[in-house]
């Protein structure tokens, strides 16, 4: 079988769209948004906690109480969990936890591990847990969720797991429920079939907006994407001649319904528009000319040439000032050069000696008086 781009946690988006796996293999990934980001800081901090727990630490979990938002969502998320496990196992049990385990997942075809936030492992069952940031429903039995009960299965072969959601954000903090062995013999069977499908080189696009379109890479430059909002707005752009209405007119003489279908249209566009302007900036950038325009870039980025250097100044620094590490360090990553010459203003010149300037993105600009 050939590996897929396909993971556990976009599985769902392969299930209800085969045609994904081939479209997204086609654009690079977009980089991690604000929201993934503060994620990753919640289970970071979630990751600290359950094995602060595991080891019977209660001085770290009252540290995060007392901490930000982000962390206080950690301990309650860490909480919920101890309250259920506690629930599934009982006080006597003897488990063991385990933190952002990886399990392999190449026998039913994936490329990648299923990556799992905790897991605890009984004598005869475990307890699967995955951690959720923001308000969006998430299901126990997602196909996510069944990647990685699969793995566990092929990892423990105990009887069966209760699959849970920890979402602190949500007005349903908890969602669980337990699978037995024959209902995860036949997963396997289910999503072996759904890979299968995504192996189809003619493997149909579906789209959603709302649902598997969401975070979908390619929806920039799928064609079924874009087309699916034109097709809404047909009857209202068939019906009135738009030759002899100006904007204002038109927007006011169709219904309430057709103003949401258009504006959803004319989202998809934009989005497709993007994805042609990033295309053709890519191929201007290879030398493929692009008449009456040239590559620009507007601004230059300061960047450490080295960060392994710049570390070590950096806290020297913090300690001459008498400021602690936490100073030059932000959550997951250390300062930028621009805030490490604010909060050292006298040290500029020893600071700009690790510093390098690196342009910007180029963009395509159109050339002054340049006719295509």
């Amino acid at each position: 079988m050939n590996a897929l781009t396909a993971r556990p946690s976009n599985l769902e988006r392969r299930v209800l769209c085969p045609g994904s796996e081939r479209e997204e293999s086609k654009v690079p990934q977009p980089p991690s948004s604000e929201a993934a980001q503060r994620g990753t800081r919640i289970h970071a901090h979630f990751e600290e906690l359950v094995k602060a727990g595991a080891k019977k630490r209660p001085g770290v979990i009252k540290a995060k109480e007392n901490g930000d938002d982000e962390s206080r969502l950690a301990v309650q998320a860490w909480r919920d969990l101890s309250a259920v496990g506690l629930e599934f196992f009982g006080p006597d049990d003897e488990v063991s936890y385990h933190s952002e385990k990886e399990l392999p997942l190449d026998m039913h075809g994936f490329d990648r591990p299923a990556h799992l936030d905790v897991a605890v492992i009984g004598k005869k069952r475990g307890l699967i847990a995955d951690l959720k940031s923001g308000v969006w429903p998430y299901s126990p039995t997602s196909w996510q969720m069944k990647s990685y009960a699969l793995a566990a299965w092929e990892a423990w072969q105990l009887e069966g797991f209760l699959l849970v959601i920890l979402q602190p954000e949500s007005d349903q903090p908890i969602r669980k429920e337990y699978v037995d062995a024959s209902t995860l013999a036949q997963w396997a069977e289910d999503v072996e079939k759904a890979l299968d499908a995504c192996r189809n080189p003619l493997a149909a696009v579906v789209p959603d907006p709302e649902v598997q379109c969401k975070f979908c890479a390619a929806k920039g430059s799928c064609p079924a994407y874009t087309s699916n909002g034109l097709k809404k707005v047909e009857p209202a752009l068939e019906t009135l001649d738009l030759r002899n209405l100006s904007l204002p007119e038109f927007v006011r003489l169709v219904t309430a319904e057709q103003r949401a279908e258009l504006l959803q249209a004319s989202e998809r566009m934009s989005a497709w528009l993007d994805e042609l302007n990033a295309q053709l900036e890519a191929a201007a950038t290879e030398g493929l000319p692009v008449v009456g325009y040239e590559l620009r870039s507007y601004k230059v980025d300061k960047v450490w040439k080295d960060e392994a250097q710049a570390i070590p100044v950096l806290l020297e620094l913090a300690q001459a000032a008498g400021k602690d590490q936490a100073a030059v360090r932000q959550p997951l990553k250390w300062l930028t050069p621009a805030q490490a010459l604010k909060l050292f203003p006298k040290e500029t010149a020893r600071l700009e000696a690790l510093i390098a300037l690196k342009p910007s993105k180029l963009q395509l600009s159109k050339v002054k008086g340049a006719k295509p």
